[in-house]
């Protein structure tokens, strides 16, 4: 098992991540890695078979697919969990360039 901090009232708190037995556990392993912001955790609840479909609404414009499969998931949860790549509340990227 694995240990993560998640800030209660502004103390840490030592939360354990979950050992996925029942899909409770996902979401809770799910929910501790964004607010650990830890990639790594994330990346491991993703199936082999992972495929992120996109509503009607989110690609007619033509700039979004209609689907993507784990790769493009990971790379895109790591440019937003990683601190290093994360974006600041403006839409610019760390290195200054927009989203």
């Amino acid at each position: 098992m694995i240990v993560g901090c998640y800030p209660a009232h502004g103390n840490k708190q030592q939360v354990e991540y979950k050992d996925l037995q029942n899909k409770h556990d996902v979401l809770f392993n799910l929910e501790l890695a964004y607010n650990e912001r830890n990639v790594d955790e994330y990346e491991k609840l993703l199936d082999v078979d992972f495929a992120f479909v996109f509503s009607q609404v989110d690609y007619q414009g033509g700039y979004t697919p209609q689907h993507w499969g784990d790769a493009s998931e990971k790379d895109a949860n790591r440019k937003i969990l990683d601190p290093n790549l994360a974006g600041d509340r403006r839409g610019r990227t760390a290195g200054g360039g927009h989203l």
